[in-house]
């Protein structure tokens, strides 16, 4: 949350272009720890932002991230704050549903290395 706020405190004026720069890796490493509540909230930010390209390898490092924590699964809780973020349902197939159609709006390809999913 600290870099979040970092991210927020510079998010217009000459130093905007770090805040680009620095989301992708930010929400790689929410991913990774599997703190998929955090993610999605960057996630959703980002996505918000026009100052922020989304690529491939971000979108296919996400949605395996949530994939790997199983929310995607029928039986799965909600992700926390989800919901407040208008992403509903918050879990399940339907999620899946809902980022695969975010994702199909910006991705034409995705490269081989980022089909991991």
């Amino acid at each position: 949350a600290g870099a979040e706020a970092l991210l927020e405190s510079i998010a217009d004026g000459p130093l905007a272009d770090l805040r680009h720069r620095t989301t992708s890796p930010i929400l790689k490493l929410y991913c990774e720890k599997g703190e998929i509540d955090a993610a999605l909230r960057l996630y959703h930010k980002m996505k918000h932002t026009s100052r922020v390209v989304m690529e491939a390898g971000t979108y296919s490092d996400f949605i395996a991230a949530v994939a790997e924590n199983g929310y995607f699964r029928s039986d799965s809780e909600p992700i926390d704050g989800a919901k407040d973020l208008g992403y509903n349902p918050a879990s399940g197939p339907g999620l899946l549903d809902i980022l695969i159609s975010d994702m199909a709006e910006d991705v034409l390809d995705i490269p081989e290395e980022s089909a991991r999913v």
